[in-house]
């Protein structure tokens, strides 16, 4: 059948999905039978939630595979991004699936990547705990790079 089909017989998921996109919708007097689940024991909560997830483990399953695959696929190759910023043409010829970069884990930066049909750019920016914004590091910094193509 289909995916989630299962969950859709499930009245107890039914009257909760309804009721919550109500103001005052997910209130004890509104959803006792929530307020009864909740009240449960773990071990029976975590068995409910185990047999409305199980189907959905075969397709978790199935996405790790094909992520795994094209992963895989492509060697890592050493670059540097020039004050935070790299910018490289892709190929129009080859379906590049996944764009992996790697860094050291004491670095204190993320990557922000942006790609397009015919280039991708990736900005190094260092977070800011007490402003709104993250800015751009202004050092160079040497990253992995993996073109992942199937």
């Amino acid at each position: 059948g289909k995916l989630g089909e299962h969950l859709k017989r499930e009245y107890f998921l039914l009257a909760i999905r309804q009721r919550v996109s109500i103001p005052g919708g997910s209130c004890d007097f509104d959803l006792p039978q929530l307020r009864f689940w909740l009240n449960r024991d773990n071990d029976q909560r975590a068995a409910d939630l185990q047999n409305w997830f199980s189907p959905y483990g075969e397709l978790e399953a199935m996405i790790r595979l094909i992520m795994q695959v094209i992963r895989d696929s492509a060697a890592s190759q050493t670059a540097l991004a020039e004050k935070g910023f790299y910018q490289h043409p892709l190929d129009p010829k080859i379906s590049t699936q996944l764009i992996r970069v790697s860094i050291a884990a004491n670095q204190d930066v993320y990557p922000e990547i942006s790609a397009g049909k015919h280039r991708y750019s990736i900005r190094f920016l260092e977070p800011r705990r007490n402003e709104s914004a993250s800015v751009q590091i202004k050092e160079n910094i040497e990253f992995l790079l993996s073109l992942c193509v199937i």
